[in-house]
């Protein structure tokens, strides 16, 4: 989703840091939240370099995909 956010925002620059794939995310997540009326949300993040088994399952989707831009990074 973060990802998705940063290209589906306008670039959001705070000093030298880019904001829009934080605030994409944010809003997304709010929306997904109020959508199934839940009090709770649990958001995880996986490692740079840490081979999840969805990512060995996707590799071709992964890599026909753009590199992850630097500002993301």
């Amino acid at each position: 989703m973060s990802y998705r956010a940063f290209y589906a925002m306008p670039a959001l620059q705070k000093v030298a840091l880019y904001t829009n794939s934080v605030y994409g995310f944010t809003l997304m997540l709010e929306k997904n939240v109020r959508r199934y009326s839940q009090k709770y949300a649990l958001v995880a993040f996986g490692q740079k370099g840490n081979k999840l088994s969805v990512m060995k399952t996707y590799q071709e989707h992964i890599k026909a995909r753009d590199k992850t831009p630097s500002e993301l990074c």
